[in-house]
């Protein structure tokens, strides 16, 4: 029987989503205040910089690993505790690194513990950690909407 929590406990409750972007908004006023605006931009410029070659490397390194010239396709299907079927093909460019990820036939989002799926999809295609959020910026991946 798949875990099933009460409203008033799940993550993605509204008021914790804002309780989370309260703190961030007071830990990033924190750096401005000791650093200064420009600095801290520029940081976040950096890290998003690197995280971007960092997955741009890595979907080459799964390109060549799974004997892929030029583009080519991967599909995986999974299920979540509830059921939820979590459906994801990954387009790759092997020489420039760019994706497309596809969560066409996935499921609709539930509320529960649930890492993105550009994130779930990196533990199980490599193994470094690759955290990208659904709201991606990396110009190496490209995300078609879920359903």
């Amino acid at each position: 029987m798949p875990q099933i929590r009460a409203r008033h406990n799940c993550p993605a409750h509204p008021s914790s989503q804002v309780a989370a972007n309260q703190q961030g908004i007071r830990l990033v006023q924190g750096l401005i205040k000791e650093y200064d605006l420009d600095t801290v931009q520029a940081y976040m410029g950096f890290i998003q910089h690197n995280a971007e070659h960092a997955v741009r490397r890595m979907l080459r390194e799964f390109a060549a690993k799974h004997k892929m010239e030029g583009e080519g396709t991967v599909y995986a299907e999974d299920h979540m505790d509830d059921g939820s079927r979590i459906s994801l093909r990954i387009t790759i460019d092997a020489s420039s690194g760019d994706a497309v990820f596809d969560f066409s036939g996935t499921d609709p989002e539930v509320c529960g513990v649930v890492w993105c799926g550009v994130a779930w999809c990196g533990a199980r295609a490599h193994t470094r950690d690759v955290l990208t959020t659904r709201d991606c910026r990396c110009s190496a991946i490209t995300m078609l909407p879920l359903p």
